[in-house]
């Protein structure tokens, strides 16, 4: 059969089969798998690897552990709900591994009739992510594998693994993409609903079922035009197969929106379904996921990353379809909260919607409002009256030529698993991944994320979202703009691939929704991709720096700052972040050594030792086997460094010898100091000595009006000093005035003339400076001498 184009939604999690059949036969066709694999070793060139390096410094034994740990590594089973590779279209498999370790992935192949082709194994190392081609599979497999189903399975614990499907056709500006789940999670009910918007009058409509089971499966229910009836959909799939249902165009065209509904006979998850729109012609495509009434936990739909603004001179629109599969009348509410290039924020309101029972419509957008070009980022938020689960709705934004598709995904905010996320991340030709986070609740709330590379780990630091709003991370500009991490580090040039993970920081789960976007802009192709992982990160460490501990001297002082590190569910650790300090208290165990203030400010009391330590309450998270969720617990951070005040001499005096003239300033007299007391008792070797008049001084020859500056104070500023040498000297110390200004004082006839300040010496503790010496000195210009001074001395010349 001849394949639509498409572009679809992820569905929003991976899942877990729970159905003891499946586990039975997932544990015996895994030993096939393996076999396949062992005996297919020329399979791995359908394999395109993407493994970033586990950190240098990690803790291999650590990454084992997580809040997940206790949580059975048995076999899963991944599952989606179409694949082509006829018409042209290219298939792959995107894994992504969210684990510290390496696992084997077995890729299956069943074709639209339901034949089924095990493919050798692939290995993703941890924190890594793989590209299958799946038209190679398919050209291995046979003809009846063009197109069809398709599954993975791994050895691992929940949600460890996850996968996306996409077909791509560039040429034609065409891309289909499906997040994988296993069995059950998403559907726990057999009423599949779903809502879509048509691009234009010549889109074509068609209806995806596939069955996932080994037993043969009815599907029966019906297409639902807005202003033009029925269209009944009815399916017998034998095990494994696959049909897709082309809705009449003549009923398709006559209405903007439509609705499907489908129902099925057999077990929890037994049926994928998806809705793909397409307009070829115009480059257009969309797969619109369906949704289980049963798994509705609110009356709120959220989604991370509305596209507004222009691509190139097309401005996008937001198309924004809604139905009430409810037997009451709701009211829709709709609003796109947002933030501008110049940080202001707000929010856009779309006029309330009624409908009735059954009912569907569009909304109508505030278009005035939302095509301007200075907005940064935008989310979406649906509120209904009703029963939760009883309006479905899709989002896309689309450009005037119908080229540009952004899916918009909805979440329901207290849906899935856990604030948090899993992706793979791709830099190819002028493609980019770009992650969209959003905060659902109505208070700031704060969240981490790491980019893992070949070698290393880019840090976000501890962000905090205000109420609605949602941010974004483009990893192209963060890399090609060299931004630091957390840590100081910027991703290498070098890098184009990897994982991204990131975890709320909170005592709530489900803060957020989250998502990565792979956009190609002078492609027209967008394609996204959503997992989470089964529970939030957890408290691993935290570090006081400077951790290798402070050595000053008193009154010295030092800014002490406090960071944390999480290990996600799974184990792996993630970057450093900086802790607020409001939330810290801060503790020296001798204060009389030194002490540290509420914003960790620590300042060298007197000569001794003290521990200077940080306190914060921190959260962690466990996986409960009985319930099969996650529970958090209350921990607590306590990390220290070490404070080692030396100390600190202040010389007695110093003595002045004199030296010469200087060969370049011949005006100049040069005065070497020697500090006293000498240093074969103290040595102040490696320290600096600063100069300072205390107040100005006489200058006779300077004049109200002259040309030249007045010298009656020292000339170095507050920065400028003299090292200390192993014989506790320092110098020179040049004296005397300028040859410009010996010349033109004698023309004015203010010779004989002289000047004379007060010089104080200060030598260094640490950071802090102390007064050992204050001395007189000064210059004189005579009618055919000049003379230099300090400290008592003096030295004359002709000149």
């Amino acid at each position: 059969m001849r394949r639509l184009s498409f572009t679809t939604i992820a569905v929003n999690f991976c899942s877990r089969a729970k159905h003891p059949f499946w586990q039975a036969i997932a544990g015996t066709v895994a030993v096939l798998f393996l076999l396949a694999g062992a005996m297919s070793p020329t399979g791995q060139q359908f394999f395109k690897r993407f493994e970033p390096k586990a950190l240098a410094n990690a803790n291999k034994a650590s990454q084992q552990q997580g809040c997940c740990a206790d949580q059975p590594a048995t076999v899963r089973r991944m599952i989606g709900t179409y694949y082509n590779t006829e018409d042209n279209f290219r298939s792959s498999l995107v894994l992504n591994n969210k684990g510290p370790n390496q696992i084997a992935v077995t890729p299956i192949l069943h074709g639209k009739n339901g034949q089924t082709f095990t493919a050798p194994q692939v290995f993703v190392s941890g924190e890594s992510s793989s590209e299958v081609d799946l038209n190679h599979l398919a050209i291995s497999a046979g003809s009846a594998f063009r197109s069809g189903s398709f599954e993975f399975t791994y050895q691992g614990r929940m949600m460890e693994m996850g996968g996306g499907l996409r077909i791509v056709d560039a040429n034609r500006s065409l891309i289909f993409d499906e997040q994988l789940l296993e069995p059950g999670m998403k559907f726990s009910s057999p009423q599949l609903e779903a809502v879509y918007a048509l691009p234009s009058d010549e889109g074509r409509v068609s209806v995806i079922v596939s069955n996932l089971t080994a037993i043969p499966l009815e599907v029966t229910g019906e297409a639902t035009f807005n202003v033009n009836g029925q269209h009944p959909i009815k399916a017998k799939l034998k095990p494994y197969e696959s049909e897709v249902v082309e809705l009449p165009h003549g009923l398709v065209k006559k209405a903007a929106i439509g609705a499907v509904s489908l129902k099925h006979n057999g077990e929890k998850g037994a049926l994928m379904a998806m809705i793909h729109v397409s307009d070829e012609a115009r480059g257009f495509s969309e797969a619109v996921n369906f949704n289980d009434p049963a798994q509705g936990k609110t009356t709120q739909w959220h989604g991370a990353g509305l596209r507004l603004g222009k691509v190139g001179n097309e401005w996008l629109t937001p198309v924004v379809a809604v139905r009430n599969i409810g037997t009451v009348a709701t009211t829709v509410k709709a609003r796109v909260p947002y933030a501008k290039q110049n940080g202001d924020t707000g929010t856009v309101a779309f006029p309330d919607l009624q409908l009735g029972a059954g009912e569907m419509k569009l909304l109508s957008a505030p278009l005035a409002q939302l095509k301007q070009t200075d907005f940064a980022t935008a989310g979406v938020e649906l509120e209904y009256t009703g029963a939760s689960g009883s309006v479905v709705a899709v989002v896309r934004s689309v450009s005037a030529n119908g080229n540009h598709v952004f899916a918009l995904p909805l979440k329901d905010p207290q849906g899935g698993m856990s604030s948090t996320g899993g992706y793979p991340w791709f830099i190819n030709g002028s493609s980019s991944t770009v992650v969209f986070i959003k905060n659902v609740t109505n208070q700031p709330q704060q969240f981490h994320l790491d980019i893992v590379y070949a070698g290393g780990r880019w840090g976000s630091n501890l962000k905090t979202l205000p109420a609605g709003q949602t941010v974004i991370f483009d990893v192209r500009k963060i890399r090609d703009l060299q931004e630091k991490g957390a840590e100081g580090n910027p991703l290498p040039f070098e890098a184009s691939s990897g994982h991204i993970s990131w975890s709320m920081r909170s005592k709530q789960n489900k803060t957020f929704i989250g998502r990565a976007q792979i956009v190609d802009l002078a492609s027209g192709l967008a394609s996204t991709y959503e997992c989470q992982c089964f529970c939030p990160a957890s408290y691993y460490s935290s570090r006081l720096l400077p951790s290798g501990g402070i050595t000053g001297f008193p009154e010295d002082t030092t800014q002490c700052n406090a960071e944390q590190q999480d290990r996600m569910c799974y184990g792996a650790p993630m970057s450093w972040y900086s802790v607020d300090p409001q939330s810290i208290s801060f503790s020296s165990d001798n204060t009389s050594a030194a002490t540290i203030d509420s914003n960790g400010f620590a300042t060298a009391v007197d000569p001794g030792s003290a521990n200077l330590f940080a306190n914060w309450d921190t959260i962690g998270w466990n996986y409960n086997p009985y319930t099969s969720g996650c529970e958090s617990y209350a921990n607590s951070a306590n990390p220290y460094t070490t404070c080692a005040v030396q100390n600190c001499p202040v010389p007695t005096s110093e003595t002045t010898i004199p030296v010469d003239w200087d060969n370049n300033v011949p005006t100049w007299y040069h005065w070497q100091q020697r500090l006293q007391p000498p240093p074969s008792s103290i040595s102040f070797q490696g320290r600096r000595t600063y100069e300072s008049s205390p107040n100005p001084g006489q200058d006779d020859c300077w004049f109200q009006g002259s040309a030249r500056p007045i010298y009656n104070q020292v000339t170095n500023n507050s920065n400028q000093s003299w090292p200390v040498n192993v014989f506790n000297e320092y110098g020179p110390d040049k004296i005397g005035w300028s040859p410009v200004s010996v010349t033109y004082y004698r023309a004015q006839g203010r010779a004989p003339c002289q000047t004379a300040f007060y010089q104080q010496m200060k030598i260094n503790c640490g950071s802090q400076r102390h007064l050992y010496a204050t001395h007189i000195v000064g210059a004189d210009i005579g009618v055919t001498t000049v003379s230099s001074g300090r400290a008592g001395q003096s030295r004359t010349k002709t000149y």
